[in-house]
């Protein structure tokens, strides 16, 4: 009789800590004990699987289980304070959390198990990108990541938060092919629902980061300038505001610099748009010697919407426009501006040299390359054809080798032909420049007239040795001052 009341006694006490803490009413105790472990705090009340729950109370000693549901828990004693994981496949919803001791001894009390939230999404940035390149997600319940896959091959995580995502996007995935995003976490997955390609956005500063101001490089505002500003509700990172002069769609017109185009050849635009009252109408053009070519008409909501254009090229530069200017008065965001080739094939394949873009780098010096001769005129310029940082090299004459500048070695293939570029083009006058490949005997490449408007330059050769080192010599005219960015050496495919 006096082992009951004790344990009666013990039940009510715990009890009435346990509705302190607003435990539920069916916590309970069971078999034989001291009567001495009892319950305080449980902090937090609910949680996810895989998080960390810590229980405060009296008598821990005397615990030798503690099990979630019917799924046993590790757990660390400190003192009056119990802290375990909750198991990865326990079930969602209210549980007990129970504590056994030895004789049957059982303390309990409620718990709820969280179901964890599968990601969302709320952008993508940018639109397009090659293997080698990073994009982030932002949204919400991104981590607790297990996988991250772009057209069903695996990428390179980054870095990865509650509310951002940044992967690499892998080798693999057909070049200049639409690609779903998938992120798979611990609460589910989810799928990219936007347009995203891998591949290669031919205009420069798509997603218009670059620029100051209310300027944004690359672009031109070619109709309606004074309704064009940066705008303060942008998709991501910087976007577009435009104000529609009214009357024509024309009459507010922002415009890429010309890409290269290939006639006969589809090419597909797209971006994303908003406008601040339902009703909006705008399309894309064309520009180019052949002549313009027009989209159909685009109504435009107050919700971000991707709107996207088909069209063959008919010459071989052509300049993106957004006529943004029929309905008057109308206000607009855009952002994430991308143009992709519809020449579609197996994956690019690696720029073999390292830093071919000159980004790293310290003041006038770039990680990865040399100055072998000339060095005093050759410096950092933001000039660049893409990116924030370039070469400007001023010639020193008489001879090309006088002024060189030199990749470091990479792997090469006997026998096997490779193509070497960059992008180039000087400050005034018309110049020339040569690449030279050495490893095994030394190999001089095509001569290139250089004018001042931005141009490719390549040259093809065959590897004679199992490391090849590119160099570019533009010495031959003195003063003459060259731009270049973006060096490239690749297997011929």
């Amino acid at each position: 009789m006096k082992k009951y009341i004790k344990l009666l006694f013990s039940l009510v006490t715990v009890l009435a800590l346990l509705t302190i803490v607003s435990c539920s009413e069916e916590d309970v105790i069971s078999g034989e004990g001291t009567g001495n472990v009892f319950i305080s705090v449980i902090n937090p009340t609910a949680e996810y699987p895989n998080e960390a729950v810590t229980i405060q109370g009296a008598g821990f000693n005397e615990v030798q289980f503690l099990f979630v549901g019917n799924k046993q828990a590790t757990f660390q004693l400190d003192g009056d304070v119990i802290t375990f994981v909750i198991p990865e496949s326990t079930p969602d919803g209210l549980t007990a959390i129970t504590l056994a001791m030895a004789n049957n001894y059982r303390v309990a009390a409620e718990f709820e198990v969280l179901l964890r939230p599968t990601p969302v999404f709320s952008t993508i940035s940018p639109s397009a990108a090659n293997p080698g390149e990073n994009v982030i997600i932002t949204g919400n319940s991104l981590n607790n990541l297990l996988e991250v896959t772009v057209g069903g091959m695996e990428a390179t995580v980054v870095s990865s938060s509650a509310t951002e995502l940044v992967f690499t996007v892998p080798d693999g995935p057909q070049n200049n092919a639409r690609a779903v995003i998938e992120v798979t976490t611990s609460g589910g997955k989810t799928s990219s629902k936007s347009t995203f390609y891998v591949g290669t956005n031919l205009l420069l500063n798509g997603t218009l980061d670059e620029g100051d101001g209310d300027e944004f490089t690359n672009w031109g505002k070619w109709n309606g300038a004074d309704g064009m500003t940066a705008s303060a509700q942008p998709y991501t990172g910087r976007a577009l505001k435009a104000v529609a002069a009214g009357g024509d769609a024309w009459r507010s017109q922002f415009g890429s610099d010309a890409v290269e185009t290939i006639v006969g050849v589809e090419y597909t635009a797209y971006m994303w748009v908003k406008a601040e009252e339902n009703g909006g109408n705008i399309r894309f053009s064309t520009n180019a010697a052949a002549g313009a070519l027009y989209s159909g008409n685009y109504d435009i909501t107050t919700e971000w919407q991707q709107i996207e254009w088909v069209f063959t090229a008919n010459d071989p530069l052509t300049k993106l426009v957004l006529d943004l200017g029929v309905s008057s008065g109308m206000v607009y965001h855009v952002d994430n501006i991308t143009l992709i080739s519809g020449l579609t094939g197996p994956p690019p394949l690696p720029n073999l040299l390292l830093n071919g873009g000159l980004e790293d780098g310290d003041g006038d010096e770039f990680t990865n390359w040399s100055k072998m001769n000339g060095a005093e005129g050759m410096t950092a310029s933001d000039q660049s054809y893409k990116g924030s940082r370039a070469l400007r090299a001023e010639s020193i004459g008489d001879a090309q080798w006088k002024s060189q500048f030199a990749a470091d070695k990479v792997v090469t293939e006997i026998g096997k032909d490779y193509v070497v570029s960059v992008w180039i083009k000087t400050e005034a006058n018309t110049g020339q420049v040569q690449f030279d490949v050495r490893g095994g005997d030394p190999q001089y490449l095509d001569m290139h007239d250089v004018t001042t408007e931005w141009q490719q330059i390549e040259s093809t050769f065959t590897a004679v040795a199992a490391e090849t080192e590119v160099v570019l010599a533009l010495g031959n005219q003195a003063g003459i001052v060259f731009l270049l960015d973006n060096f490239s050496l690749k297997e011929v495919q």
